[in-house]
């Protein structure tokens, strides 16, 4: 008998959903709370658009003389796929691991972290993140075995379907001049300005250079996309030009519950904002989105020591999640991770 770590297929997607269930009811939840089906799961992995990527761990046990091999066995999947940081640039981001109970402490979960750090190896991406319940005491230790880092001053955060029709049933009287829109290339420096300026108030450093801003966000493929908050300004001679004075950085992600959403990495705004009509604007703009491509949320991380925005987002109504632990590996702790054994793979992972 033995195991083995593949790319997951068309094919695989029934097992993938019982398997996803599965792991609901392994959190305490009830199977009714994977919404979605194999259809939706055909769809956002194999086809135009592409949400994530998928690994398949399968048993396989063989039988001695004549008799037949039988089908191997689907016993556990990692579901992964990229993301951005505002502060050091690309990353891949893993949903899912799962493998069932009768198979763990096998190496199986190794492998999959394994792959994920190659895909973030391949794809020059500084982190790969993932989150963890806190009461997961099994996985936490398999986690800071491999050196993952605990983000314990963010808490999750989202706001749900009908959060989103809420948001966009409530007007926004932003000041006269200022308007918000989507952003484009020409957009980018000014944005990179107001990122310094974020990282220095948080206290962060911005690894990432303007030049990949560009490539990341405008050319394919896409790892995130811009909403900004422009400002006209009146010059003496009648003349007018624009300032951009807030910014959110967002990217599509994927609950393999409910499927596509929305993760809004950043959301700052330079002036005064005392009514919060900028970033309420802001964060509107991604609702109208959110809506049109029928993502079941949206989604961020809060700084807990960020008092004022806590304030804003219960305004909004958006639901944190204080029992997930935000978890890291850095390029060091990938790279540590990668020598432990040859490549399972080989730079499969790119389209």
């Amino acid at each position: 008998m033995a195991w083995s770590l593949r790319k997951g297929t068309r094919e695989d997607i029934p097992a993938l959903l019982t398997l996803n269930k599965e792991l609901a009811v392994s959190q305490g939840f009830e199977e009714g709370v994977v919404k979605v089906q194999e259809e939706d799961l055909l769809r956002d992995g194999f086809g135009d658009t592409k949400y994530f990527h998928l690994l398949i761990a399968e048993w396989q046990k063989e039988f001695e003389g004549d008799s037949p091999t039988v089908k191997p066995e689907v016993i556990g999947y990692g579901l992964y796929f990229t993301s951005y940081s505002g502060t050091g640039g690309r990353m891949v981001y893993i949903e899912d691991i799962y493998v069932k109970e009768e198979h763990r402490k096998k190496g199986i979960g190794n492998a999959f972290m394994k792959r994920a750090a190659e895909a973030a190896n391949e794809l020059k991406c500084h982190k790969l993140g993932w989150s963890c319940l806190d009461d997961n005491t099994e996985a936490l230790t398999f986690y800071y075995h491999l050196g993952a880092k605990i983000l314990d001053h963010f808490t999750r955060m989202r706001i749900e379907r009908e959060g989103i029709k809420k948001l966009l049933s409530n007007p926004v009287q932003l000041s006269p001049g200022v308007k918000v829109r989507f952003g484009v290339r020409e957009d980018v420096p000014a944005v990179y300005t107001l990122m310094k300026e974020l990282a220095v108030a948080n206290g962060d450093t911005l690894t990432v250079s303007e030049a990949e801003l560009v490539q990341d966000g405008f050319t394919d493929p896409k790892y995130f996309y811009l909403v900004v908050a422009e400002k006209t300004l009146e010059g003496d001679s009648g003349s007018s030009g624009h300032e951009i004075i807030g910014f959110s950085m967002y990217f599509f992600t994927y609950s393999t519950w409910e499927g596509p959403m929305i993760y809004m990495e950043d959301l700052y705004v330079k002036e005064e904002d005392t009514e919060n009509s900028i970033r309420t604007a802001l964060m509107k703009k991604i609702a109208e989105l959110a809506e049109e491509t029928n993502c079941c949320r949206i989604a961020w991380n809060r700084r807990k020591d960020n008092r004022k925005a806590l304030k804003f987002y219960e305004s909004l109504e958006a639901i944190p999640l204080p029992h997930w632990k935000k978890m890291n590996l850095d390029k060091s702790a990938i790279a540590d991770l990668l020598a432990q054994d040859k490549m399972l793979f080989s730079s499969s992972f790119l389209p």
